[in-house]
């Protein structure tokens, strides 16, 4: 089994994705299965808490729902 490549990005919103890396060059970067990370400390126990949400792409969803 081959080692996979992560990736981790910051999108243009300011968001924090890493993602499996299918396909990168020097114009486009192509990642499978993003997810966008959300870090934030606890305020009372000073832990991390870690959570993460599918990347979805509007434009990906808009079609989904055209064609359905």
């Amino acid at each position: 089994m081959a080692d996979k490549q992560y990736k981790t990005i910051v999108d243009h919103i300011g968001r924090t994705v890493i993602g499996n890396v299918v396909k990168e060059d020097s114009k486009t970067l192509t990642l499978n299965n993003p997810v966008i990370i959300h870090v934030q400390p606890d305020q009372e126990s000073g832990q991390l808490q870690v959570q993460s949400f599918p990347y979805i792409f509007m434009e990906q969803l808009f079609q989904y729902l055209m064609f359905s």
